[in-house]
This record gives structure tokens, C-alpha cells and sequence, in this order.
């Protein structure tokens, strides 16, 4: 049977792929409060050296991604994702061993380097294995995956922290990376390398702007990324003075941020469950209406935090962040759908190592800027006005593709004239 017509979870290739990252997800996410217990809580760290601990995650990211992508279009995509696993296991074994934070923030940074090469190897692995047909459902379920990891491994770490001590999550995440290790060997070896030419330092610098120069060439990827862009950079912004915004109330005030942590991982969930059935025709206008809705979910949580009693609260606050999660979702699947099916395969790395520089260096810049924007002014008008400028930014996005729609169509309706 032609593999392009059978189920996406037919496709053993891609199951092997997917059961790693859920395995490894998993992992991650216990580590993540795991190192925050350890360096917060028992080292009793000050807020700066605790500000460290995503920023040593991230900084690779941000300086490696796109160099990173090079390299994995130039070797084994299957390779890369093994060894960044297996190293990635060493690495989180040394955290027992951990006993100043500085350790703690050199180990963090060897992560986030091993992974800047497993993210584009992961994607170009998706491009290599995945047909095109099934690749919104491909994403779909990878963000299926990542929510659920979010939502359940602090959940279970908390208790294993709790029952056996902060040293059980580092040695479960070791683990896992193992196990994710493993299960790569059933992916197949990559079959499109990049071609050296006979100078080897203009190879690389050639790759290295072929990226670059390759987005240039699609102006829907670029509109797409910029937009993508900015909401990660507003949500950032946002998810951490939702602490702030909740305090404003005279009660209740742990339970509603519970509350409606819990709805924005469930809104995510959903519409990634969504996305992964139902097909989307026109990605650009769900980016632009998915921006849209974002926006006005964070000027409404402002007028519901300030102005409605804490039981009524408690049922619209998550509902809300629900709607507007769940429209994130709207926009990052499929944006990502969209570069996946773009991109040549000869080209994943290198592209999607630029979109993971960008987009992470947005999240640093949104987590920096909250805390100053609130500071200088305060955390309603920080909200109010990130919430307003995108939906400006989603309606001129929504705007735009609607006019090259009815443009397109028009000289098409012209060329059959003819």
C-alpha cells in the first residue's frame, strides 16, 4: 500500500519519532520544577541567580540555532537526534552531583546547546518521513504532546520532590533521554545531505546565508513568522506578570492563577486536538484571527480580574485564558504546518534553526520586558495595551491576506479570460 494513503499512525517511522519526544517531553518537564526547587528552594537563590536558570536554557538557542541547522543538513539528522539525547542524559546525571548554581547553569547551557541540534534535526526529520498531507496532523500532535508534558510533569514532579527529594526527577529525566535514545534507532537515516563543494569554510557560509536568503523568497513564511513572533513575544510578556495581575484580587489569589494556568494547557490541548482532524485551507487568515483573539483575551482578563467578583472569577478567568491558549494554538500549527510544507527537506535545518533562534530570542526579550514594562508603569496597562496591539496586528494581518486572496483570484479569473 502507498505509505502517503495510510494513517499517519500507520506510518512506523513517525511513531518511533513522536513516542521519543513524548518520553523525553515528559522528562523535561519534571526537571524544569526540579531545577527550580533545588535552586530557589533548598539553595535558597536570590532573584537574579533564579532568573538564570531559563536564561542558561535559552541562550543557545538564540546564539546556536541557525549555525546549528547548518550542521544538521550537512550530517545524519538521525545521528544528530541520538547523540544530543545521549549527551543530553550525561548531562542531566551531572545535576545530582550539582552543589552551586553556577553548576547548575553550566549544565543547563550543555542542554540547551544539545538541543538547538535536536530541534531542526527533529523537523527535518518530520519533513523526511511525513507526508505532506499528513503534516498538520503531525504538528498537531506534537503540540498535543507538549501541553499535556506541561501540564502533567510539574504535577508529578511536585510529588516525587515531595515523597523522595529533588534527585529522583534528575535521574527519572536521565532516564528518559535513554529511552528517547533508543527508540530513535527505529528512524531511518537521512537521505538528503546537503552537497559540499570543494572548499569547505564557503560550504558552510553558503548554507549558513541559504536559510536566510530562502525565507526572503517566501513572503507568507516571513508574514507568518513575524506575526508568530510577536505573539510569543506578548505571551511571554504576559505569562510571567500573570502572577501580578492575580494579586490585584483580595482573595482566592492562588487558586484563580491555578485555575487558569490549568485553562491555557487545556485550550492548547484542545485546539491541537482539533487541528489534528480537521484540515485548514487558508493558514494565513487562522494566523491573523488566531493573533486577533489572543489580543482580546488579555484585555478582557484585565477587566475580569478588576472588576467581577472572585466566585464569577473563578469560572470566566480560565475560560477566557482558554479561548485565548487555544487560539495560540491557532497560530503556531499552522504556521509550523506551513514551513514544514515550504521548506525543501535540503533546507529544514537551517530554516527551522532560524524560526527556533527567533522565536526563543522573543521569549527572552517578553520575559525581560515584562518585568520592566510593569515596573514602569503597571500590570493592567501592560496587559491592556499588548492585548490591544495585537489584535491590531491580527486584523491588518487578516486584512492583507484577504485583498492578495481576492487578487489572486482576480487575475486568475483574467488569465482564464483570455
Amino acid at each position: 500500500m502507498d505509505e502517503k494513503k495510510e494513517s499517519l499512525f500507520r506510518n512506523k517511522s513517525y511513531l518511533y519519532l513522536i513516542a521519543g519526544q513524548l518520553i523525553s517531553n515528559f522528562g523535561t518537564w519534571l526537571n524544569i520544577l526540579g531545577v527550580t526547587t533545588l535552586v530557589a528552594i533548598q539553595w535558597n537563590a536570590s532573584p537574579v541567580e533564579v532568573s538564570l536558570v531559563p536564561l542558561s536554557l535559552m541562550l543557545p538557542m538564540i546564539l546556536f540555532g541557525t549555525i546549528a541547522g547548518v550542521f544538521v543538513d550537512r550530517i545524519d539528522r538521525k545521528k544528530v537526534m541520538i547523540l544530543s539525547d545521549l549527551f543530553s542524559g550525561v548531562a542531566v546525571l551531572g545535576l545530582v552531583l550539582a552543589e552551586a548554581s553556577w553548576h547548575v547553569y553550566l549544565i543547563l547551557f550543555i542542554q540547551g546547546t544539545l538541543s538547538a541540534m535536536f530541534t531542526p534535526a527533529k523537523n527535518g526529520k518530520l519533513k523526511e518521513i511525513v507526508p505532506e498531507e499528513h503534516m498538520q496532523q503531525a504538528m498537531a500532535v506534537s503540540s498535543m504532546i507538549n501541553s499535556t508534558s506541561k501540564i502533567a510533569g510539574p504535577i508529578i514532579s511536585g510529588v516525587l520532590v515531595a515523597a523522595f527529594g529533588v534527585k529522583i526527577v534528575f535521574y527519572i529525566d536521565a532516564l528518559t533521554y535513554f529511552i528517547s535514545a533508543l527508540l530513535l534507532f527505529g528512524v531511518p537515516a537521512t537521505v538528503h545531505l546537503t552537497k559540499e563543494t570543494s572548499d569547505e569554510k564557503e560550504s558552510f557560509m553558503s548554507q549558513f546565508l541559504g536559510g536566510f536568503k530562502f525565507l526572503r523568497t517566501k513572503s507568507s513564511l516571513l508574514i507568518g513568522m513575524f506575526s508568530a513572533t510577536v505573539v510569543f513575544f506578548v505571551l511571554q510578556l504576559a505569562d510571567t506578570q500573570f502572577g501580578v495581575l492575580v494579586r490585584q484580587l483580595p482573595e482566592m489569589e492562588v487558586e484563580v492563577l491555578g485555575f487558569i494556568m490549568a485553562g491555557a494547557g487545556a485550550g492548547i490541548l484542545v485546539s491541537s486536538t482539533i487541528l489534528s482532524k480537521v484540515k485548514i485551507q487558508k493558514f494565513e487568515h487562522t494566523i491573523g484571527l488566531g493573533t486577533a483573539i489572543v489580543g482580546l483575551e488579555f484585555v478582557i482578563i484585565v477587566f475580569i480580574i478588576k472588576y467581577l467578583p472572585i466566585h464569577l472569577i473563578l469560572i470566566t478567568g480560565p475560560l477566557i485564558i482558554f479561548i485565548g491558549a487555544g487560539a495560540f494554538a491557532f497560530v503556531m500549527i499552522p504556521f509550523q504546518t506551513a514551513a514544514q510544507k515550504e521548506t525543501p527537506v535540503e533546507y529544514s535545518g537551517r530554516v527551522f534553526g532560524t524560526i527556533n533562534s527567533t522565536f526563543t530570542l522573543a521569549t527572552l526579550l517578553g520575559t525581560l520586558s515584562g518585568g520592566i514594562l510593569v515596573a514602569l508603569t503597571n500590570v493592567n496597562f501592560v496587559f491592556v495595551c499588548s492585548g490591544t496591539g495585537l489584535m491590531l496586528i491580527g486584523a491588518v494581518l487578516f486584512g492583507y491576506y484577504q485583498a492578495k486572496n481576492k487578487k489572486h483570484k482576480m487575475i486568475k479569473a483574467a488569465d482564464e479570460g483570455l
